[in-house]
């Protein structure tokens, strides 16, 4: 039996961790997209190498290593900007995605999550049987990236701007789930789904 694939997204600050922490304590295995975006830049990977041809070396800190919050400034600026970094980066997230699938099948792994803020823009939905959408009303996300991240409110207001809109995920998605607030409500319904997609239980 091939492994069940599962594509969770979601805008910043939606919940899709929250989510992504229920799979995993179902003994469900997390492969989360962020982490595997960190992987590939590595000091002396091709997509860092990339990446300071197109933002600069004032991206790297004095130790060599990728400065995230320079490159988020400078890639969230405007949509050209974001465009390039996922250009750059997301064929290299796909291959090792693909790669840790292949691994757990291996495994003999029933299911997986695939954990990925942009899963329908880098088309890693084409891995997945089905996919899952957390979204939000968008002055309780705002709310949850300044608290998360610490940022400002006119920060959070351009990170919010650089993401698609609810109907991006609402129009390709397969499940939508919200998560406006009530925490027990919103664990209740990804565990419903759990239980639905990969332990085939309807009730």
């Amino acid at each position: 039996m091939s492994i069940f694939v599962i594509g969770l997204t979601g805008p910043t600050g939606a919940g899709k961790s929250v989510a992504a922490e229920i799979f995993a304590q179902q003994n469900i295995p997390v492969i989360n997209a962020d982490l595997v975006a960190r992987e590939v830049v590595l000091p002396g990977s091709r997509a860092l190498k990339m990446l300071c041809e197109r933002f600069s070396e004032k991206i790297l800190n004095p130790d060599g290593t990728l400065n995230r919050k320079e490159l988020a400034a400078r890639a969230f600026k405007d949509k050209e900007s974001t465009q390039a970094i996922n250009r750059i980066t997301h064929p290299f997230i796909i291959e090792r995605i693909n790669q840790r699938i292949r691994e757990l099948e291996a495994k003999g792994e029933r299911a997986v999550l695939i954990d990925a803020p942009l899963l329908f823009e880098a088309e890693a939905d084409k891995f997945c049987n089905t996919t899952i959408a957390i979204l939000a009303d968008i002055n309780i996300r705002l709310e949850r990236i300044i608290k998360r991240d610490n940022i400002t409110k006119q920060q959070a207001i351009e990170r919010i701007k650089s993401q698609k809109p609810d109907d991006f995920y609402r129009s390709r998605a397969d499940h939508i789930i919200y998560n406006n607030g009530d925490l027990k409500a919103f664990r209740q319904s990804v565990a419903n789904i759990i239980s639905k997609l990969v332990y085939n239980n309807e009730d």
